[in-house]
């Protein structure tokens, strides 16, 4: 497996690019989980996606977000 960095941040399409090729269960048919990682070394599974920044159009609806991941 390859590291993968994003100098300016990762982008919901490299988010896109990467899932669209990364295994969804292991050998055993267990599934892959998304975890995030500290900087102290330590990791915590997600627990929750969210959106981040939105921004309305002017019917007041959604129409584009930034996407946060969450851990507890």
């Amino acid at each position: 497996m390859v590291a993968y960095t994003y100098d300016e941040g990762m982008t919901v399409a490299d988010l896109k690019t990467l899932l669209a090729t990364w295994p969804e269960a292991d050998e055993y048919g267990d599934p892959c989980t998304v975890w995030i990682g500290h900087s102290n070394g330590l990791s915590d599974p997600i627990t929750g996606a969210m959106p981040l920044n939105p921004r309305g159009n002017e019917e007041g609806t959604l129409s584009w977000s930034d996407l946060i991941l969450e851990y507890e």
